[in-house]
């Protein structure tokens, strides 16, 4: 009987303490952040000032900032401002980070997303801020649709010109839409701003999905997120307001034609090679994609300022319109072997 009552209050202490651990370790992760969101700097300190704001009026609070400072470390002034903005807001949840040197863009995004090591992460620039319910609106979505690997909302611009709706209503999106008009273009805009996105951090972690040297980083960031993932979520409500840029895009162009028009192109070229298998087992067309690229490249050779160019995007163009016509006539030509080739084996 007095060994009974021993085990009996054996049990009953670990049973007790077990439970005292399950709730702390519930507590733990209850208490973890599960959404990162980065934050760059460089050159103008105040711009940081009203995307801090806009993370700290969240109404949702599971989250840590990183505010990432790539300025030189010669311009001692811009990061003491920095630093002392970052510390002047006496929030745990901001972590100020400074690069060791200038590592520049595009290489300095990989650092951002390197930082992340929770479930969700947002990035942006310095400037972009966000509206109150954005995160409570993305992380609802992301966590009511676990086959979506991101969502975006709309944004108004810096001049309050607002973001047309994509779609009549919040909801899953296939995200062909997206990849092929990344890659070719079309009449309307089925894209995105880092300022108005949430993402999965396990699909970029798996993917290994990598920050290429071009100056449109995101663009490969983007196409191999797209391609890889099972559903795009989107909300059909305003998340996100952008800086209005200092810069005129038409001046941009201009001065950087090459880069402004024609990467993109090249680009898309290099994606569709580096995953033509993967794409076909899709059902991609992906011939039909390069003809429109190839076709958009021999145009853009009429407007570049260089002849060396000019020679690239004629060059590029008319060898991809050859290999296309090329395989078009053996593949049509090589149809009635293939019947022959079936009817002696039956």
């Amino acid at each position: 009987m007095f060994i009974l009552r021993i085990r009996r209050g054996i049990n009953f202490f670990l049973m007790k303490f077990s439970t005292k651990k399950i709730e702390e370790m519930h507590n733990l992760i209850e208490d973890k952040p599960q959404v990162t969101l980065v934050l760059g700097t460089f050159k103008n300190p105040d711009l940081i000032i009203p995307t801090i704001k806009g993370f700290l009026d969240q109404t949702y609070k599971n989250f840590k900032v990183f505010i990432v400072d790539d300025n030189s470390p010669f311009d001692e002034e811009i990061i003491k401002k920095s630093k002392s903005i970052v510390e002047s807001f006496n929030d745990e949840r901001l972590i100020y980070v400074k690069n060791d040197v200038n590592i520049g863009v595009p290489h300095v995004f990989r650092k951002w997303i390197n930082l992340v090591d929770t479930k969700y992460f947002y990035i942006t620039g310095a400037g972009d801020f966000l509206l109150p319910n954005a995160l409570s609106l993305m992380v609802g979505f992301l966590e009511k649709h676990p086959n979506a690997s991101m969502v975006h909302g709309l944004e108004t611009k810096g001049d309050n010109k607002k973001e047309e709706s994509l779609f009549f209503e919040t909801g899953m999106v296939d995200p062909r839409l997206y990849l092929e008009y990344h890659l070719i273009g079309g009449e309307r805009s089925y894209s995105w701003s880092q300022s108005s996105a949430l993402f999965r951090t396990e699909l970029w972690k798996i993917r290994n999905i990598p920050v290429v040297h071009d100056h449109y980083w995101d663009f490969y960031f983007h196409c191999k997120y797209i391609l890889f993932s099972e559903k795009i979520g989107y909300l059909n409500e305003y998340v996100a307001v952008r800086e209005k840029s200092p810069f005129s895009y038409e001046t941009y162009v201009i001065e950087n034609y090459l880069l402004a028009k024609v990467e993109r192109l090249y680009q898309a070229l290099k994606f569709i090679d580096e995953h033509e298998f993967y794409m076909l087992l899709r059902g991609y067309p992906i011939n039909n994609y390069r003809y429109k690229i190839a076709k958009k490249l021999i145009k853009q050779s009429f407007y570049v300022q260089q002849f060396d160019e000019a020679v690239y995007c004629i060059f590029k163009g008319f060898v991809i319109l050859f290999k296309i016509i090329f395989s078009k006539i053996l593949y049509y030509l090589s149809r009635p072997f293939g019947v022959l080739f079936k009817r002696k084996k039956t």
